[in-house]
């Protein structure tokens, strides 16, 4: 049921909340969504319950025994440089199908994929995929709606949802899939 006993723990790159309601393309998307024939099914409340734990996820399977030395080499990866990333257009992913979700791109500098950076210096595979999840439907869509659906994504595939500076990654620990039970168990600012 999407929910586990012992904690999961995962690097993160923080949303902010506040921040991604400020970008015109994610308001425009969200209405979008909203005014759909299927904008009912969506589960606005578990949009909200998520808002203060919003994230990209850079490495998930951490192992807690090794948060001490995953962050002295997270710190090491940082020192380097600060750099932005774009969230872009939505997508559904293959694992989880009633989430959409928004793949993050980092900014590279040089050569330097800084999200891949993070996920080697915690021992995690080099994916050369990121995102944040964040709409969930709490019913399967008709063929119709999801064709409608199809039409939404095609309309904002290429879109940057929202830019951001990384200046704080995380640590987070959580119960459930959704991160409703999810906190900070390290918040660092570089």
């Amino acid at each position: 049921m999407g929910r586990y006993p012992a904690a999961r723990y995962g690097l993160v790159v923080p949303v902010s909340w506040r921040d991604l309601f400020a970008s015109p393309v994610f308001l425009a998307l969200d209405q979008a969504l909203e005014d759909a024939t299927f904008g009912a099914k969506l589960n606005r409340h578990i949009n909200d319950e998520r808002l203060p734990n919003l994230h990209v996820t850079i490495a998930g399977g951490l192992a807690e025994a090794d948060i001490p030395a995953s962050l002295r080499s997270i710190i090491s990866v940082m020192e380097k440089a600060q750099f932005r990333y774009r969230l872009m257009g939505p997508l559904i992913g293959e694992k989880n199908l009633g989430r959409i979700y928004f793949p993050a791109v980092p900014e590279k500098l040089g050569d330097i994929d800084f999200f891949a950076e993070l996920q080697a210096a915690v021992h995690r595979p080099q994916t050369g995929f990121y995102a944040m999840g964040y709409y969930h439907f709490a019913e399967e869509l008709t063929p119709a709606e999801a064709q409608e659906l199809s039409a939404i994504f095609h309309e904002f595939q290429d879109a940057v949802i929202f830019e951001a500076e990384t200046d704080r990654l995380g640590i987070i620990a959580t119960n459930d899939d959704l991160t409703l039970s999810g906190r900070y168990v390290e918040l660092r600012s570089f």
